[in-house]
């Protein structure tokens, strides 16, 4: 992937692996590392509610423990990479996703790891201000370090869907560099018709046209969730990403992933690519 700009958002805990993965992904693609030590805000009392003593020192807490981690950072980036910013941000609840999506607006590739996601409420806002704020594709990385950030095998979960389609189109440069991309589907029977009696058929020529070499492969759920059929599958072949599409109502103001992309992002075994 073409990444010049990547855009690694940690928490206030347990963030040095993710750190150290971001470094490597920066110096293997010559990128730019940009490190956005994040934590979101409780909110302040309203009305006639006086500011409690327990609000006030949460906040300056917070903020002695985002100013602690911006400076380990810059120390660890300027040891390894030469292009490199941190920074850190504290938005209140309200305003946390349209501050994260106005951060990753100016970056090719976000990175999220176990220091955020790990974190229910950040998790959330954190993939609504990438993948609904600023359209951008996101990472997720896995609770164990990986070699490189150019996969060999590939699980790409299609269903025929636009979002689909714009996730298969945002990674071709993941997927012209592997060995082998399997397009998944399942339970495809539910999509086939006169139009299209052979589902996935087209995007696994699609994907050849650019040199991909390409399986498709369509699995039978057996009334299991999809996301579980992927996830098994993915490790059955040794997939060392998951390339799909999020899936949510944006139209809501708090926006609600589906039963697929909630569980995609909640499990930490096999890394994600995930795109609106």
């Amino acid at each position: 992937m073409d990444a010049k700009s990547i855009l690694l958002v940690i928490g206030r805990t347990d963030w040095e692996m993710d750190l150290q993965q971001a470094l490597m992904f920066s110096i293997e693609e010559r990128s730019h590392l940009s490190v956005l030590a994040v934590a979101i805000a409780d909110p302040s009392p309203v009305g006639d509610y006086p500011v409690s003593e327990t609000w006030l020192e949460k906040r300056k807490r917070d903020s002695e423990t985002l100013a602690s981690i911006v400076a380990q950072c810059q120390k660890e980036c300027a040891s390894a990479v030469s292009s490199f910013d941190v920074s850190s941000i504290y938005p209140d609840r309200g305003m946390a996703a349209a501050a994260f999506g106005q951060r990753a607006l100016y970056c090719d590739l976000a990175l999220a790891g176990a220091s955020a996601l790990d974190d229910p409420d950040l998790r959330q806002n954190l993939m609504d201000g990438f993948l609904f704020e600023a359209g951008r594709p996101v990472f997720l990385m896995p609770d164990r370090p990986l070699s490189s950030l150019h996969p060999k095998q590939v699980l790409l979960a299609w269903d025929g869907s636009v979002v689909a389609s714009r996730a298969a189109r945002a990674a071709l440069d993941f997927l012209k560099s592997t060995e082998m991309v399997h397009v998944i589907m399942v339970d495809p029977e539910r999509l086939a018709s006169d139009e299209d009696p052979e589902p996935g058929a087209d995007m696994a020529r699609y994907l050849a046209r650019h040199g991909i070499r390409v399986e498709l492969e369509r699995l039978a759920s057996y009334g299991r969730p999809i996301a579980d059929v992927l996830i098994d599958h993915a490790v059955h072949i040794h997939s060392d990403l998951i390339v799909m599409g999020a899936y949510g109502h944006w139209w809501l103001r708090e926006r609600f992933f589906g039963g697929v992309t909630r569980t995609m992002v909640e499990q930490r075994e096999v890394p994600v690519l995930m795109t609106r």
